[in-house]
């Protein structure tokens, strides 16, 4: 709970978007989510390579 209300102080210094977007993007994004995701199923590495991860865009080829 301590770092969301970190986060939350220092988004509100240089802007709560810049900050949202850096940390879904890097550290605490879908990246940190799909780890596991890729140990339990080797398959799924084709997935997010296909797909985007913000934007709903049709499946690349």
């Amino acid at each position: 709970m301590l770092v969301e209300w970190g986060n939350f102080l220092i988004a509100l210094d240089i802007g709560p978007l810049a900050l949202l977007s850096y940390l879904i993007m890097g550290p605490m994004g879908a990246a940190l989510l799909e780890r596991p995701l890729l140990k339990m199923n080797p398959g799924y590495a084709a997935y997010p390579a296909r797909t985007s991860s913000i934007l709903p865009t049709p499946p690349k080829e």
